[in-house]
């Protein structure tokens, strides 16, 4: 007896160890691959393993050449590949002769060092089933794709094999994405930047893009790395053009740049095409300057840097150029700053008047701010933070005034930084020159967000200065435009007018939304309350999208208000709010206080049918669950854990440290049996064992050995993960062998499936130093022993 406890004792804490592991058990997959004599290839591929699978090889991630070999040959392992998929449609793999499903053993694998050298994402034989979002560079996958992913307990997605819709065989290919499937499965509004590089640019043909999404929805970069500017043509998507290393939206002067080009434009790029520097000192300047007005933005564009500076510099310095402003801007975008700076203030400024404010679209923002600074300050330039020391603003004004058709495409062509680099005062003057309601006001070239970064330069005091002009500016753009503001910019513009005033404007919403939770913390509760009132979430007409808010805008209206202002809204006016949240996740930023307050005002009979139910429930913590008292039970029988239980973690835990040792109340007063197993399977294994070990036990004591069966593995590996081995060696002989068969383990003549958890020494650690590995591995026989002492630990 004492021999089995020892090996009960190991068995517990190997599952907080072997946890880093996910094996399917020997019936899954035939005769025990663990057991075989390993007579290898040379290459780590199992003699008897089940032969290659006969498709393409798995995506590297790189998407240039396929790794050595067609097919999952000799060869092909020779040169470094040891993973490969079984053909049995299980969606198991083979990696270094182990049978391991690929969508879960990864990251697990890797997170306890056992990967080293042959770490398939280091070798570049790994596949898009190996944990996607830590795979793939350029961020996580969003969830919006189909049925393939799923969400893992650390946040990260994996292939789903279980909802049948398992990817093709070797895994996804650049391209393997339709267009059908892009516009079934993505959201608008979520899909910026997920897929890294997932696709190339090759996967889509010129325009195909801009048939599923609306380019006002979605920019070239949004695509993570699909788009690359050099790489970029102008109409792949929408009407968005590559301008520097960024991408620019045309809108209705995409033709003016991009349309279609005449004989002596093509005639005249052809002609410089064959110069180089130098050789304009001998050409005629006549016949040079008409060549010259024969080019559009695209010859120029196409034209050698050196070329078109050599051309201005010495072949035709000095010349009455008259060119377009498109030509102008053409020109101008193969110039690098210092170059700008460097031409004489007269040329400069003739040239920019030339110039109509659509034309500054086709200057990159670093050259387009050289511009300004050679025009209105020659070469003194602009601080940083301010006008030079000789700043005449009398002599500025004259230049604004001068330049007048050109400031708002200069503004538009600025970003963020040069504002900044101008400072307060010289934004001031800029602004008060820009008539917003002018008919030929252009918010394609002077944008919202252009708007935005210019009031993220100002402080208050200036922007409260512009008075009446500062709500002119807003009228002119959407509430989607306001809504992408600087935070405390939108913040500034809330303040800088009455209240009643800014609570009438059209665009309210996206100025509500700009500000966010931090800045919505700082506003009268009394004032809170009015515009949640106007934004009147029941009425058919409202939609969050128009109205510049998302769910956590919505959230933070409710969290920032307090009890009594919350019963002044009234439970059917918080539902129809609550009911305008779409991601469970949005209602975190509310806080436990004012969930609780949500509950006391609305009820639980009112909330509890809510699809946002869970989404309210998880801001509770320890405070709120003590709070709640005897109806807390009432709350856990209505929460969905198996749908929901994801966003329920955090509170999942703390429910379950008030439940046990010195708690609330004890589990016995729970009516619901299910109740431990769905919290403990919300906190998952990877969190579960930071409970105290003493409480850990009172859940396992508390637990009838039936009812094992619906706790995940993970959980389990967790729990035991966190006790000591006089805890867990006080558990009798039924508890244990029912906590092992849940765990889907037969150590005795097999291997187990546990999930990923790392909870640091393990008491098997402790085992193993103090009575040496052998002994510590006593008991075990068959497969375990060779997959223990073979793979767990390097031997």
């Amino acid at each position: 007896m004492s021999k089995f406890l020892m090996l009960m004792v190991s068995f517990a804490v190997i599952i907080g160890v072997v946890g880093v592991i996910n094996q399917y058990r020997l019936g899954d997959v035939g005769s025990s691959v663990f057991a075989q004599e390993h007579d290898d290839d040379g290459g780590g591929h199992c003699c008897d393993a089940p032969p290659p699978d006969e498709g393409p090889p798995p995506d590297d991630g790189s998407h240039d050449e396929p790794p050595p070999g067609d097919d999952f040959s000799k060869e092909a392992f020779d040169s470094g590949q040891t993973f490969e998929y079984l053909p049995d449609g299980s969606g198991l793999a083979l990696f270094e002769g182990i049978v391991i499903d690929p969508s879960k053993d990864f990251d697990a694998l890797r997170a306890a060092g056992l990967l080293g050298e042959n770490d398939p994402a280091v070798t570049g034989q790994g596949n898009p089933t190996d944990a996607v979002a830590g795979y793939f560079e350029g961020g996580k996958f969003s969830p919006d794709v189909g049925g393939f992913f799923k969400e893992g307990d650390g946040g990260e997605f994996h292939f789903d094999f279980e909802s049948g819709d398992v990817p093709p065989e070797g895994g996804f290919n650049p391209g393997a994405f339709s267009k059908d499937f892009f516009s079934e499965t993505f959201k608008p509004g979520e899909f910026q930047g997920d897929f890294g590089e997932f696709f190339n640019s090759g996967a889509f043909g010129k325009g195909e893009l801009d048939t599923l999404f609306s380019p006002g929805d979605f920019k070239p970069e949004d695509f993570g790395s699909l788009f690359k500017a050099e790489e970029f043509n102008p109409g792949d998507f929408g009407k968005f053009a590559a301008v520097g290393e960024d991408f620019v939206d045309f809108g209705d002067h995409f033709e003016e740049f991009f349309g279609e080009r005449g004989d002596e434009a093509k005639a005249a790029t052809a002609f410089f095409a064959g110069f180089n520097p130098g050789d304009f000192r001998e050409f005629d300047k006549e016949a040079l300057l008409g060549q010259v007005h024969d080019l559009d933005y695209q010859g120029f564009k196409e034209l050698d840097k050196d070329t078109v500076f050599g051309l201005f510099n010495e072949g035709l310095a000095g010349e009455k150029f008259d060119l377009k402003g498109e030509q102008w801007a053409g020109a101008f975008s193969k110039f690098d700053v210092q170059e700008i700076k460097g031409f004489d203030q007269g040329f400069i400024e003739d040239a920019v008047h030339d110039f109509s404010k659509e034309d500054f679209l086709g200057i990159p923002d670093d050259q387009a701010f050289a511009l300004f600074e050679s025009t209105f300050f020659g070469k003194s330039g602009i601080g940083p933070g301010g006008p030079p020391v000789d700043f005449n603003p009398e002599d500025f004004a004259g230049k604004l005034d001068d330049f007048g058709d050109q400031l708002g495409g200069f503004m538009g062509a600025f970003g963020q930084e040069h504002y900044e680099h101008m400072g307060t005062d010289l934004v001031f003057a800029m602004m008060g020159k820009v008539d917003f309601t002018a008919p030929d006001f252009d918010k394609s070239v002077f944008s919202g967000e252009d708007v935005g970064h210019a009031f993220a330069a100002m402080d208050f005091d200036d922007i409260q200065g512009l008075g009446d002009k500062v709500f002119e500016a807003i009228g002119r753009f959407e509430s989607g435009d306001i809504s992408k503001w600087d935070p405390e910019a939108a913040f500034n513009v809330f303040n800088s007018g009455d209240f009643d005033q800014v609570k009438g404007l059209g665009q309210i919403g996206g100025l509500v939304g700009a500000m966010g939770n931090e800045f919505m913390a700082q506003v009268d509760d009394d004032k809170l309350l009015a515009l949640f009132e106007g934004f009147n979430f029941g009425s058919q007409e409202f939609e969050t999208r128009e109205a510049g808010l998302d769910g956590k805008d919505i959230a933070g209206l409710m969290g920032n208000m307090d009890r009594d202002h919350l019963n002044a809204l009234g439970g059917q006016g918080i539902i129809d709010a609550m009911q305008r949240v779409g991601k469970l996740e949005d209602l975190g930023v509310m806080g436990g206080d004012a969930a609780f307050d949500v509950f006391a005002v609305v009820g639980l009979a009112d909330l509890k049918d809510l699809d946002q139910f869970e989404g309210l429930v998880a801001n509770f913590r320890a405070e709120q669950i003590q709070e709640f008292g005897d109806q807390f039970g009432d709350i856990l029988k209505n929460v969905d854990f198996k749908t929901n239980g994801a966003v329920l973690g955090e509170f999942s835990f703390d429910a379950l440290d008030g439940l046990f040792g010195a708690g609330l109340f004890g589990a016995g007063d729970l009516e619901t049996p299910d109740v431990l197993a769905d919290l403990a399977n919300s906190v998952g294994g990877d969190q579960i064992f930071h409970l105290h070990p003493d409480k850990l036990q009172e859940l396992v004591v508390n637990v009838n050995p039936n009812d094992f069966t619906k706790f995940s593995p993970t959980a389990l590996s967790g729990m035991f993960a966190g006790m000591d081995q006089d805890q867990i060696a006080g558990f009798d002989f039924e508890k244990m062998r029912a906590v092992i068969e849940a765990a889907e383990a037969n150590f005795l003549g097999g291997f187990g499936r546990f999930d990923g958890i790392a909870g640091g020494d393990t008491a098997f650690d402790l085992l193993a130093n103090a009575q040496g590995f052998d002994n510590a591995l006593e008991g075990f026989s068959g497969g375990a022993v060779d997959f223990f002492g073979r793979n767990l630990f390097g031997n």
